[in-house]
């Protein structure tokens, strides 16, 4: 039998055994609990590069762009004209912005701008 395993850590792996190290199941599980965190962190990453245009458009493009639109009172058959010429036209705005998500928007900034004084 070699030296307990709390024996080869201090020691640094010096005179010991692989086989010193712990038991073979323990090691197995180990490398799968590892491994099995680093596949579901790697998952997780690769799903918020997927959403992080979506939240950006969200938090910071579709309230400028609505608050840019108010003063002129477009109606929801406006907007969908003009999305749909921009999405013929190949612009990203015309594939990225819903008319129904836009008007939404619209009909928000209006009830914001109404509602009590706003410091500037």
């Amino acid at each position: 039998m070699g030296l307990p395993w709390h024996v080869c850590v201090g020691l640094r792996g010096r005179h010991c055994r692989s086989r010193d190290l712990g038991l073979p199941e323990q090691r197995e599980y180990t490398t799968n609990v590892i491994t099995g965190i680093l596949v579901l962190g790697g998952l997780y990453s690769f799903v918020q590069l997927l959403l992080e245009p979506r939240r950006i458009f969200n938090r910071k493009i579709l309230p400028r762009l609505a608050k840019a639109l108010r003063p002129f009172h477009p109606t929801k058959e406006e907007l969908a004209s003009y999305l749909e010429r921009f999405k013929r036209a190949s612009f990203k705005i015309g594939k990225k912005v819903k008319p129904e998500v836009l008007w939404d928007a619209i009909q928000n900034v209006d009830r914001e701008s109404s509602g009590a004084f706003q410091a500037p």
